[in-house]
């Protein structure tokens, strides 16, 4: 009986399974840099907002009168 697959083909599908691992590591890599980026304006966002006095206590933070 033949062989469906000689080694060369099987080597080949062997490379192309890596290279498709691969670039879901890298896909989620990058999704997982763009959420840490979100992350930080949202964060950034909300320090102006406190930094205006648009958020935060009534009245200002305790021990921090002028």
């Amino acid at each position: 009986m033949l062989a469906l697959y000689t080694p060369a083909h099987i080597q080949e599908l062997l490379e192309l399974l890596r290279a498709q691992e691969e670039n879901r590591h890298g896909v989620r890599l990058e999704l997982i840099v763009i959420w840490l980026i979100v992350v930080e304006v949202v964060l950034g966002f909300f320090e102006l907002l406190e930094l205006f006095g648009v958020i935060g206590p009534a009245g200002g933070f305790p021990g921090l009168h002028s």
